[in-house]
């Protein structure tokens, strides 16, 4: 009985010896992995600081040398636009593709907040088109200033490359051309529509003198989408006693404070746009239905906007026509 009651007494301190052994144990388990998590996270964090590829740079790459690289730059320093563009050559196409890949493996940092404000000159553009082998082509515009790159999509980052010198790399194999002002650039055209506003530094005023002629109307009607293009339907109506011209060409206008401007362009497409190329007769008091192709402007949303269409009269003056376009 008494060897009995002295084991029970030499097995209490070896119990509570093994429980408080399982006890620093878990408690060190659970402070290892609260200190595995902190530093995970620590290092999520870091990591995302630090600047990585652009995703929206990186789109347009393949290594598939059949693959045909427009690419055009341009500069603003305030006072005139110098604008340089590939052409079909071999060294200018391969003068692209270079350009193009030192871009895509640039490195940025996401920026949450960023306005034009921040806008220093020179201020760059850089708009590259890709056609590939199946047909398929993408296209990327963007705007550099400060080390702020501008997308398309509205997304900003922080992004260091030397615009200057490829600016030289450029004026030695592409070909260029000079413009007096920005506004209205169509390559300059991220500024001038930017999250979902309409910025009038950028835009060109309106050079058109809209005519309230009593014997010449127009109406728009709907405007149609078909893939990548854009359409407006317009009905020209005319009481005058002889005939009239109007050509295949319609202006796109914005309003912003009470003065109206040219709407910004898709430097895309705005080289390929037609003005007054052809010209059609409209008899005297008749009316007719053109579709006008609005392709060459962005696509923006606008609350006041029209239509422009120029008409030649009979005595050879030309009148401007306008109506009003939901966009």
């Amino acid at each position: 009985m008494v060897q009995e009651a002295v084991m029970d007494i030499n097995r209490r301190p070896m119990k509570e010896m093994v429980l408080r052994i399982i006890k620093i144990t878990f408690i060190s388990s659970v402070i290892s992995a609260i200190l595995l998590l902190t530093g995970y996270f620590a290092w999520e964090k870091y990591q995302s600081t630090l600047p990585k590829r652009i995703a929206a740079l990186t789109e347009l790459k393949t290594s598939d040398p059949r693959a045909l690289y427009t690419l055009s730059l341009a500069s603003y320093d305030g006072n005139y636009v110098q604008m340089w563009y590939s052409t079909n050559t071999e060294e200018s196409q391969e003068a692209a593709r270079e350009i193009y890949n030192s871009l895509a493996s640039g490195k940025g940092k996401y920026v949450k907040s960023w306005s034009t404000s921040f806008i220093t000159y020179p201020i760059y553009s850089v708009c590259v088109a890709v056609r590939y082998p199946d047909m398929t082509a993408k296209a990327l515009n963007a705007i550099w200033s400060d080390g702020y790159l501008l997308l398309e999509n509205g997304a900003v980052y922080s992004f260091n490359y030397d615009f200057a010198g490829l600016e030289k790399k450029a004026d030695s194999v592409f070909d260029s051309r000079a413009f007096a002002s920005v506004r209205g650039h169509a390559m300059f055209s991220l500024l001038a529509a930017r999250e979902g506003g309409l910025n009038s530094d950028y835009l060109a005023p309106s050079e058109l003198d809209v005519s309230t002629d009593e014997n010449l109307s127009m109406c728009v009607g709907a405007k149609n989408v078909y893939g990548n293009y854009r359409y407006a339907k317009v009905t020209l109506m005319s009481k005058e006693t002889a005939p009239i011209k109007y050509g295949d060409t319609a202006y796109l206008e914005v309003r912003v404070g009470g003065t109206w401007y040219q709407a910004p362009l898709d430097p895309f497409k705005a080289g390929g746009s037609r003005v007054n190329s052809l010209m059609y007769t409209l008899v005297s008091s008749d009316q007719v239905e053109i579709t006008y192709d609005i392709s060459r402007y962005k696509e923006i949303h606008c609350s006041s906007a029209r239509i422009v269409i120029p008409v030649r009269k009979d005595d050879g003056k030309i009148v401007y026509l306008a109506d009003d376009i939901d966009l």
